[in-house]
Protein backbone atom coordinates (compact mmCIF):
# COMPACT_ATOMS: atom_id res chain seq x y z
CA UNK A 1 0.00 0.00 0.00
CA UNK A 2 1.22 3.53 -0.83
CA UNK A 3 1.35 6.14 1.94
CA UNK A 4 2.09 9.87 2.03
CA UNK A 5 4.07 11.53 4.81
CA UNK A 6 2.12 14.48 6.22
CA UNK A 7 3.17 16.95 8.92
CA UNK A 8 0.62 19.15 10.74
CA UNK A 9 2.01 22.02 12.85
CA UNK A 10 0.10 24.43 15.09
CA UNK A 11 0.07 27.84 13.42
CA UNK A 12 1.07 29.75 16.57
CA UNK A 13 3.73 27.31 17.82
CA UNK A 14 4.86 24.96 15.02
CA UNK A 15 7.90 23.60 16.90
CA UNK A 16 6.01 22.89 20.12
CA UNK A 17 2.88 21.21 18.78
CA UNK A 18 2.92 19.07 15.65
CA UNK A 19 2.28 15.55 14.38
CA UNK A 20 3.87 13.59 11.53
CA UNK A 21 1.96 10.70 9.98
CA UNK A 22 1.98 8.21 7.16
CA UNK A 23 -1.45 8.44 5.53
CA UNK A 24 -2.82 5.98 3.00
CA UNK A 25 -3.00 7.55 -0.44
CA UNK A 26 -6.65 6.65 -1.12
CA UNK A 27 -8.22 8.45 1.86
CA UNK A 28 -10.73 11.22 1.23
CA UNK A 29 -10.60 14.53 3.13
CA UNK A 30 -13.25 13.53 5.63
CA UNK A 31 -11.10 10.54 6.57
CA UNK A 32 -7.96 12.69 6.60
CA UNK A 33 -9.64 15.18 8.96
CA UNK A 34 -10.50 12.44 11.43
CA UNK A 35 -6.97 11.01 11.16
CA UNK A 36 -5.37 14.40 11.86
CA UNK A 37 -7.85 15.21 14.62
CA UNK A 38 -7.20 11.87 16.30
CA UNK A 39 -3.44 12.37 16.15
CA UNK A 40 -3.78 15.91 17.54
CA UNK A 41 -5.99 14.84 20.43
CA UNK A 42 -9.36 16.22 19.29
CA UNK A 43 -12.55 14.76 20.75
CA UNK A 44 -14.60 15.83 17.68
CA UNK A 45 -16.99 17.90 19.77
CA UNK A 46 -16.63 20.45 16.96
CA UNK A 47 -16.48 20.58 13.18
CA UNK A 48 -13.27 20.55 11.15
CA UNK A 49 -12.38 21.74 7.67
CA UNK A 50 -9.54 22.20 5.21
CA UNK A 51 -8.44 25.35 3.44
CA UNK A 52 -6.41 25.52 0.25
CA UNK A 53 -5.95 29.08 -0.91
CA UNK A 54 -9.42 30.61 -1.05
CA UNK A 55 -11.18 27.26 -1.21
CA UNK A 56 -12.68 25.50 1.81
CA UNK A 57 -13.40 21.78 2.05
CA UNK A 58 -16.18 21.17 4.58
CA UNK A 59 -18.78 18.66 5.70
CA UNK A 60 -21.83 18.65 3.44
CA UNK A 61 -24.11 19.68 6.32
CA UNK A 62 -22.00 22.78 6.99
CA UNK A 63 -21.96 24.49 3.59
CA UNK A 64 -23.21 28.07 3.95
CA UNK A 65 -22.51 29.68 0.60
CA UNK A 66 -20.25 32.41 1.95
CA UNK A 67 -17.07 30.76 0.69
CA UNK A 68 -16.05 28.70 -2.30
CA UNK A 69 -16.63 25.27 -0.82
CA UNK A 70 -16.37 21.59 -1.68
CA UNK A 71 -17.58 18.55 0.23
CA UNK A 72 -14.68 16.84 2.01
CA UNK A 73 -15.76 13.27 1.46
CA UNK A 74 -15.93 13.86 -2.30
CA UNK A 75 -12.27 14.94 -2.52
CA UNK A 76 -8.98 13.08 -2.19
CA UNK A 77 -5.49 14.17 -1.17
CA UNK A 78 -4.72 15.39 -4.67
CA UNK A 79 -6.81 18.56 -4.29
CA UNK A 80 -4.58 19.80 -1.45
CA UNK A 81 -1.29 20.00 -3.31
CA UNK A 82 1.74 19.94 -1.02
CA UNK A 83 0.62 22.61 1.49
CA UNK A 84 -2.76 23.31 3.08
CA UNK A 85 -4.45 24.38 6.32
CA UNK A 86 -6.36 22.05 8.67
CA UNK A 87 -8.79 23.84 10.98
CA UNK A 88 -10.54 22.26 13.96
CA UNK A 89 -13.28 24.03 15.94
CA UNK A 90 -13.86 27.26 14.03
CA UNK A 91 -14.88 28.94 17.28
CA UNK A 92 -11.56 28.41 19.04
CA UNK A 93 -9.83 28.14 15.67
CA UNK A 94 -7.18 25.47 16.07
CA UNK A 95 -5.25 26.02 12.82
CA UNK A 96 -2.51 23.72 11.61
CA UNK A 97 -0.21 24.34 8.66
CA UNK A 98 0.19 21.03 6.86
CA UNK A 99 2.74 19.71 4.40
CA UNK A 100 2.56 16.63 2.19
CA UNK A 101 6.06 15.39 1.38
CA UNK A 102 6.84 14.47 -2.21
CA UNK A 103 8.44 11.09 -1.49
CA UNK A 104 5.83 8.37 -1.08
CA UNK A 105 6.22 5.38 1.26
CA UNK A 106 5.43 1.75 0.53
CA UNK A 107 4.00 -0.14 3.48
CA UNK A 108 2.96 -3.77 3.67
CA UNK A 109 0.13 -2.86 6.06
CA UNK A 110 -3.18 -1.37 5.01
CA UNK A 111 -4.24 0.78 8.00
CA UNK A 112 -5.58 4.28 7.41
CA UNK A 113 -2.54 5.96 8.95
CA UNK A 114 0.47 5.54 11.23
CA UNK A 115 1.89 8.10 13.66
CA UNK A 116 5.66 8.55 13.29
CA UNK A 117 6.56 11.75 15.21
CA UNK A 118 5.16 14.58 17.28
CA UNK A 119 5.48 17.23 19.98
CA UNK A 120 2.95 18.73 22.38
CA UNK A 121 0.35 16.92 24.43
CA UNK A 122 -2.68 17.76 22.31
CA UNK A 123 -5.63 20.04 21.58
CA UNK A 124 -7.26 21.54 24.66
CA UNK A 125 -10.95 21.20 23.81
CA UNK A 126 -12.90 24.45 24.37
CA UNK A 127 -9.86 26.10 25.93
CA UNK A 128 -7.36 27.29 23.35
CA UNK A 129 -7.10 30.72 24.97
CA UNK A 130 -5.33 29.41 28.09
CA UNK A 131 -2.88 27.34 26.05
CA UNK A 132 -2.07 30.26 23.75
CA UNK A 133 -1.31 32.46 26.77
CA UNK A 134 0.95 29.75 28.18
CA UNK A 135 2.77 29.28 24.86
CA UNK A 136 3.23 33.05 24.62
CA UNK A 137 4.90 33.12 28.04
CA UNK A 138 2.06 35.07 29.66
CA UNK A 139 1.30 32.39 32.28
CA UNK A 140 3.58 30.75 34.84
CA UNK A 141 4.48 27.26 33.52
CA UNK A 142 4.19 25.93 37.08
CA UNK A 143 0.55 26.98 37.38
CA UNK A 144 -1.15 23.97 38.93
CA UNK A 145 -4.66 25.26 39.60
CA UNK A 146 -7.40 26.85 37.55
CA UNK A 147 -8.10 30.53 38.13
CA UNK A 148 -11.53 31.71 36.95
CA UNK A 149 -10.73 35.34 37.70
CA UNK A 150 -7.86 35.24 35.19
CA UNK A 151 -9.61 32.88 32.78
CA UNK A 152 -7.11 30.05 33.35
CA UNK A 153 -8.67 26.63 32.75
CA UNK A 154 -7.18 23.17 32.34
CA UNK A 155 -8.25 20.83 29.51
CA UNK A 156 -11.10 18.42 30.13
CA UNK A 157 -10.06 15.94 27.47
CA UNK A 158 -6.76 14.93 29.10
CA UNK A 159 -5.16 15.35 32.51
CA UNK A 160 -2.25 17.63 33.39
CA UNK A 161 -0.85 18.66 36.77
CA UNK A 162 0.56 22.00 35.60
CA UNK A 163 0.60 24.04 32.43
CA UNK A 164 4.15 22.99 31.56
CA UNK A 165 2.94 19.40 31.16
CA UNK A 166 1.90 20.39 27.64
CA UNK A 167 5.60 20.46 26.68
CA UNK A 168 6.53 17.16 28.31
CA UNK A 169 8.46 14.79 26.06
CA UNK A 170 6.13 13.28 23.49
CA UNK A 171 5.84 9.53 24.09
CA UNK A 172 5.92 8.38 20.48
CA UNK A 173 6.01 4.68 21.27
CA UNK A 174 2.86 4.90 23.41
CA UNK A 175 1.02 7.26 21.06
CA UNK A 176 1.90 5.30 17.93
CA UNK A 177 0.93 1.89 19.28
CA UNK A 178 -2.35 0.86 17.70
CA UNK A 179 -2.87 4.29 16.13
CA UNK A 180 -4.12 2.81 12.86
CA UNK A 181 -6.96 1.06 14.70
CA UNK A 182 -7.63 4.14 16.83
CA UNK A 183 -7.98 6.23 13.67
CA UNK A 184 -10.45 3.72 12.20
CA UNK A 185 -12.46 3.63 15.44
CA UNK A 186 -12.55 7.44 15.51
CA UNK A 187 -13.77 7.49 11.93
CA UNK A 188 -16.58 5.04 12.74
CA UNK A 189 -17.61 7.12 15.77
CA UNK A 190 -17.46 10.33 13.76
CA UNK A 191 -19.65 8.96 10.99
CA UNK A 192 -22.17 7.55 13.47
CA UNK A 193 -22.29 10.86 15.35
CA UNK A 194 -22.75 12.80 12.12
CA UNK A 195 -25.56 10.48 11.04
CA UNK A 196 -27.29 10.99 14.39
CA UNK A 197 -26.77 14.76 14.18
CA UNK A 198 -28.28 14.96 10.72
CA UNK A 199 -31.21 12.75 11.70
CA UNK A 200 -31.97 14.96 14.71
CA UNK A 201 -31.52 18.15 12.68
CA UNK A 202 -34.00 17.05 10.04
CA UNK A 203 -36.49 15.93 12.71
CA UNK A 204 -36.34 19.38 14.25
CA UNK A 205 -36.87 20.97 10.84
CA UNK A 206 -39.86 18.68 10.16
CA UNK A 207 -41.40 19.55 13.54
CA UNK A 208 -40.98 23.31 13.07
CA UNK A 209 -43.97 25.58 12.40
CA UNK A 210 -45.12 25.72 8.80
CA UNK A 211 -44.46 28.90 6.86
CA UNK A 212 -47.50 31.19 6.82
CA UNK A 213 -47.63 33.09 3.53
CA UNK A 214 -50.43 35.34 4.83
CA UNK A 215 -48.48 36.50 7.88
CA UNK A 216 -48.28 40.28 7.54
CA UNK A 217 -45.20 40.72 9.67
CA UNK A 218 -43.18 37.73 8.42
CA UNK A 219 -40.00 39.84 8.41
CA UNK A 220 -40.43 40.58 12.08
CA UNK A 221 -41.10 36.92 12.78
CA UNK A 222 -37.99 35.94 10.82
CA UNK A 223 -35.88 38.35 12.82
CA UNK A 224 -37.35 37.04 16.07
CA UNK A 225 -36.42 33.51 15.00
CA UNK A 226 -32.85 34.66 14.37
CA UNK A 227 -32.72 36.26 17.80
CA UNK A 228 -34.04 33.10 19.42
CA UNK A 229 -31.42 31.00 17.60
CA UNK A 230 -28.55 33.24 18.66
CA UNK A 231 -29.89 33.38 22.22
CA UNK A 232 -29.93 29.58 22.31
CA UNK A 233 -26.34 29.48 21.02
CA UNK A 234 -25.29 31.97 23.70
CA UNK A 235 -27.07 29.97 26.40
CA UNK A 236 -25.21 26.88 25.23
CA UNK A 237 -21.89 28.74 25.52
CA UNK A 238 -22.77 29.90 29.03
CA UNK A 239 -23.50 26.33 30.07
CA UNK A 240 -20.54 24.68 28.35
CA UNK A 241 -17.70 27.20 27.92
CA UNK A 242 -15.96 28.04 31.24
CA UNK A 243 -14.74 31.38 29.90
CA UNK A 244 -18.21 32.52 28.80
CA UNK A 245 -19.65 31.18 32.07
CA UNK A 246 -17.24 33.35 34.06
CA UNK A 247 -18.07 36.40 31.91
CA UNK A 248 -21.81 35.78 32.35
CA UNK A 249 -21.44 35.56 36.13
CA UNK A 250 -19.44 38.79 36.19
CA UNK A 251 -22.08 40.57 34.10
CA UNK A 252 -24.74 39.37 36.53
CA UNK A 253 -23.06 41.45 39.23
CA UNK A 254 -24.20 44.60 37.40
CA UNK A 255 -27.39 43.46 35.62
CA UNK A 256 -30.02 40.75 35.85
CA UNK A 257 -29.53 37.37 34.18
CA UNK A 258 -31.78 38.12 31.20
CA UNK A 259 -29.95 41.36 30.47
CA UNK A 260 -26.59 39.57 30.74
CA UNK A 261 -27.80 36.86 28.35
CA UNK A 262 -29.05 39.48 25.90
CA UNK A 263 -25.78 41.42 26.07
CA UNK A 264 -23.70 38.32 25.28
CA UNK A 265 -26.11 37.43 22.48
CA UNK A 266 -25.54 40.84 20.88
CA UNK A 267 -21.77 40.27 21.03
CA UNK A 268 -22.14 36.87 19.35
CA UNK A 269 -24.38 38.32 16.62
CA UNK A 270 -21.89 41.12 16.02
CA UNK A 271 -19.04 38.62 15.65
CA UNK A 272 -20.99 36.45 13.20
CA UNK A 273 -22.00 39.51 11.15
CA UNK A 274 -18.35 40.55 10.96
CA UNK A 275 -17.37 37.07 9.75
CA UNK A 276 -19.79 37.37 6.85
CA UNK A 277 -18.86 40.95 5.99
CA UNK A 278 -15.12 40.30 6.06
CA UNK A 279 -15.36 36.81 4.52
CA UNK A 280 -13.32 35.14 7.25
CA UNK A 281 -13.71 32.24 9.67
CA UNK A 282 -14.25 32.80 13.37
CA UNK A 283 -11.37 34.34 15.28
CA UNK A 284 -11.37 33.46 18.99
CA UNK A 285 -9.18 36.46 19.80
CA UNK A 286 -11.56 38.86 18.05
CA UNK A 287 -14.55 37.36 19.85
CA UNK A 288 -12.83 37.58 23.22
CA UNK A 289 -11.85 41.19 22.59
CA UNK A 290 -15.53 42.01 22.05
CA UNK A 291 -16.43 40.24 25.30
CA UNK A 292 -13.66 42.02 27.23
CA UNK A 293 -14.98 45.34 25.89
CA UNK A 294 -18.47 44.37 27.05
CA UNK A 295 -17.16 43.66 30.55
CA UNK A 296 -15.56 47.10 30.73
CA UNK A 297 -18.53 48.83 29.10
CA UNK A 298 -21.68 46.82 29.99
CA UNK A 299 -23.93 49.60 28.70
CA UNK A 300 -22.29 49.61 25.26
CA UNK A 301 -24.81 47.26 23.67
CA UNK A 302 -28.54 47.60 23.09
CA UNK A 303 -29.88 44.53 24.85
CA UNK A 304 -33.60 44.83 24.02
Amino acid sequence: MIYHKIKASLLEAPDRFYRVLQVREDVNLEELGVILGTALGAEFEHMFMFRKGKVNFVDESWMDGYFEEYVMKDCGLGVLGDKFRFIYDTGDNWEFDCKIYKKVIENDNDGLAYLIDGEGQGIWEDNKWTLMRYLAGELDPNTAEEDENRGVYFPWNFEIERLSDFDEMFDLEMEAEGFDQLAQDSLDLYRNSKEEYNRTRFEIMDDSDEYDEDEEDEDDDGFENVIRSFTAMTQYQIENDPYVTAVFEELCDTMDEQEALSALTVVLMDEIAELVQKNRISDAESYQEKIEFLLKHPDSVQKD
